[in-house]
């Protein structure tokens, strides 16, 4: 068993710019991590909270998102469910540490595909720091999941309609011909639309999302 004060002085020590270094780390001392007491007193709750989050950034900022989120989910938890609140001198949801934790986690559950927990996490963001475009930017981008779906749909009807047409030009009659085209040419309007609203989204996204930079 590994004592706080170890932990402390290994973390100190792990290069700031080498972030493979802190996710070996961490790797190797996850067992002894999740071993800590964090009811034991203060220090301890300080100690493997701030070690959870250290350790699921550094796995989110490794792009290691599947591994990362458990993680970062109990990170999360811990700062949620203080068992030492009254001691507090700033509540956890409030603080600077926490909006970076939940940012990563945000992020996290985007790439891992987790929408509706990457909607929550930035929607409490903005509650948080109303005016961070940052936080309104990665929330459009979360929009972009159900454009997909009708992107995909529209697809498909266009590329069948238009097959149709190749493979039973003579079959179509003079009635239906009056609605082919124009249904043609709105299906396909609709579908540039979506995607320049795809585009929009995206651009914005990747001028305003978090670099993957260990924070």
């Amino acid at each position: 068993m590994k004592t706080i004060q170890e932990f402390k002085v290994e973390t100190d020590q792990l290069p700031s710019n080498d972030l493979l270094k802190h996710v070996e780390y961490y790797r190797n001392n996850r067992e002894l991590i999740f071993e800590i007491n964090e009811k034991l007193d203060k220090g301890h709750y300080n100690a493997k909270t701030k070690l959870m989050s250290d350790y699921g950034m550094a796995l989110a900022s490794n792009q290691n998102y599947e591994e990362a989120y458990p993680i970062l989910l109990k990170a999360i938890d811990l700062m949620i469910h203080d068992p030492f609140e009254s001691e507090r001198e700033e509540k956890n949801s409030e603080s600077t540490f926490y909006q970076h934790l939940l940012f990563r986690f945000g992020a996290t559950t985007y790439y891992t595909k987790r929408h509706s927990e990457s909607r929550n996490a930035f929607e409490t963001l903005l509650q948080l720091d109303p005016t961070n475009d940052r936080y309104k930017n990665w929330l459009k981008g979360l929009r972009i999941t159900p454009l997909n779906n009708i992107s995909k749909v529209l697809g498909w009807i266009f590329f069948t309609v238009v097959v149709m047409k190749i493979i039973l030009p003579d079959n179509i009659s003079d009635n239906m011909a009056t609605f082919y085209y124009p249904t043609l040419l709105l299906f396909a309007l609709t579908y540039i639309i979506i995607e320049g609203l795809k585009w929009n989204i995206k651009n914005k996204l990747k001028n305003t999302s978090a670099n993957n930079t260990y924070e």
